[in-house]
């Protein structure tokens, strides 16, 4: 079984090659789940493993701890097929620490277009670091019905967090904001997080009242729509593509 082992992990093969492990028969893995390194087990043996749905996250991570790039790249794929609004966050974390591009892809293309009220108030949204929200305020794919959810949102994000974060970050979130797009200025000077950053406000006025092609001037290309939302004496934009049309 140690050859069985060392032939196919090479996190294996480094403990039986030298390493103090390599004078025992025993074999502590730290943070690795019992079910999930049975189904590592499993694989390594007959190359096919099954389990429950919830066990697909710690198997991802073992697999990548454990090196085992056959196991990883199927874990990877059964994850990126099985995500939704309700997982997506929590995987593009899990793909940010691993270092798993394709994951983290996925997971953010998910949360773009899961992107509302009910999405801003998920745990996993209140725990989403800093970078990777402003990914998602920053994106021209952010599917939302209004540009003032994106503003809600950070508002919503802010507050969850237990130590306030710092001027420069929340600087940085809220000049992603596109206040052009957003109906009625006296709700939006009247928030403490805007007040709290007078120039971006002013600057994105300007940026508007110059009709200037910045990114906050231009509406998000994820926008949803429906012909509930159309009202008369609305002022829309055509584009030439009739299939978004």
């Amino acid at each position: 079984h140690r050859l069985v082992l060392a032939a196919s992990s090479p996190y294996f093969a480094a403990m039986n090659g030298g390493f103090s492990e390599a004078s025992t028969d025993q074999i502590t893995l730290q943070e690795l789940s019992a079910p999930a390194f049975e189904a590592v087990l499993s694989f390594l043996y007959t190359r096919h493993c099954e389990l429950a749905e919830d066990l697909l996250q710690p198997l991802l991570e073992a697999a990548h701890r454990l090196q085992l790039a056959d196991l990883l790249t199927a874990a990877v794929e059964a994850v990126v097929a099985r995500l939704d609004s309700l997982n997506c966050l929590d995987a593009w974390n899990v793909g940010e620490h691993l270092g798993i591009a394709e994951l983290s892809a996925g997971a953010k293309k998910v949360a773009l277009k899961s992107f509302s009220p009910d999405f801003a108030a998920l745990p996993a949204f209140a725990a989403l670091p800093a970078s990777l929200l402003e990914e998602l305020l920053a994106s021209d794919e952010l599917a939302i019905k209004q540009e003032k959810i994106t503003l809600e949102a950070l508002e919503q994000w802010v507050a969850a967090q237990a130590d306030p974060p710092a001027h420069e970050v929340t600087a940085r979130l809220i000049s992603h904001i596109r206040f052009a797009h957003i109906d009625g200025s006296t709700e939006v000077e009247a928030s403490p997080l805007v007040q709290r950053h007078p120039m971006i406000l002013a600057g994105a006025y300007r940026e508007a009242l110059k009709k200037e092609d910045t990114p906050r001037t231009r509406p998000r290309k994820g926008v949803i729509f429906t012909k509930e939302d159309i009202k008369v004496g609305m002022m829309v934009r055509v584009k030439n593509d009739s299939g978004a049309v």
